[in-house]
């Protein structure tokens, strides 16, 4: 059996543009997460552990380009949260410390 892998530097479904114009902060976070650089098409904000499992999922509307999630009780630790919108999923790595 033969198992053939694709490599990319960068994932196919991540868009660039969108990728370099959303900021979060502040890093490291205790109780809340400011993200900045949202646009309309901008729909869902997900935060996973580093194994991938969903920890929170929150629908974004009308945020004037800026959003802020509550983060309860999580613990101290690195996370990755997920924008999703209709120009593809921009994700980031934040830091947790309480």
């Amino acid at each position: 059996d033969t198992l053939n892998a694709v490599f990319c530097q960068q994932p196919m479904n991540v868009s660039n543009s969108i990728q370099s114009e959303v900021k979060i902060f502040p890093v490291p976070a205790s109780d809340q997460l400011t993200i900045q650089g949202l646009t309309a098409n901008n729909r869902t904000v997900v935060i996973r552990d580093l194994v991938g499992k969903i920890l929170m999922q929150q629908d974004i509307s009308d945020t004037n380009g800026t959003t802020t999630i509550r983060l309860p009780q999580m613990a101290n630790g690195i996370y990755l949260i997920e924008i999703l919108s209709q120009d593809g999923i921009t994700t980031r790595k934040f830091e947790v410390a309480n």
